[in-house]
């Protein structure tokens, strides 16, 4: 086994998934822009997985009730937040 194959063995949230678990939960989108002070298409973004912003990501996760590392693959997680 790589060290790849360990890093991303894990399975992660598709964006439907996280979509679900947040309309299951009334958690809108624009509730956590307006909570993290950020537009919509950010957050969005960040949920199909264009940008990886580990403070949305953090914060969809908290709010999801899972670690980051289960809702968002790991190698997005290590770049720099967008501003």
């Amino acid at each position: 086994m790589t060290i790849c194959s360990i890093l991303f063995s894990h399975v992660v949230m598709k964006a439907n998934e996280i979509r679900a678990e947040l309309i299951r939960r009334d958690i809108k989108v624009a509730h956590i822009a307006k909570d993290l002070g950020i537009a919509r298409p950010s957050v969005s973004q960040v949920i199909h997985g264009k940008t990886a912003t580990k403070r949305i990501q953090e914060h969809i996760a908290g709010l999801i009730g899972q670690p980051v590392a289960a809702v968002f693959p790991v190698e997005k997680n290590k770049k720099s937040p967008a501003p």
